[in-house]
């Protein structure tokens, strides 16, 4: 992208006294109070969070507004990734969302939800 950018780090690690600049630098840093838990955010860290995201997580996300609204497990099933099996999806789902039970004229439907 900076292809400038890129060059003019290229030819300082070319330089002889690099390496002992750049241990210098580090020894001299104090991060006694450096926090290391807490990442800064930033593009790579946004990719790597969606990568890492479980196909349920990403099938919440996708589906947040029905699931908040109630919607039936059949149709969860229906909307499901091609990598989850019926039984993975209605498995992994539980860890994030909350089933419900309705009869309407003996007719029983389960409803997930996401609050």
């Amino acid at each position: 992208r900076n292809i400038e950018h890129f060059d003019k780090i290229h030819q300082a690690i070319k330089q002889a006294d690099f390496y002992d600049n750049l241990l210098t630098f580090f020894m001299k840093r104090d991060i006694s109070q450096a926090n290391l838990q807490v990442i800064p955010m930033s593009e790579a860290k946004i990719d790597i969070q969606k990568v890492s995201k479980l196909p349920v997580e990403n099938f919440i996300v996708k589906y947040l507004k029905q699931l908040k609204q109630g919607m039936e497990c059949n149709l969860s099933v229906e909307y499901k990734l091609k990598e989850l099996t019926v039984f993975q999806i209605k498995a992994q789902i539980k860890a994030f969302c909350d089933y419900e039970r309705k009869n309407a004229s003996t007719i029983q439907k389960s409803n997930i939800s996401v609050e």
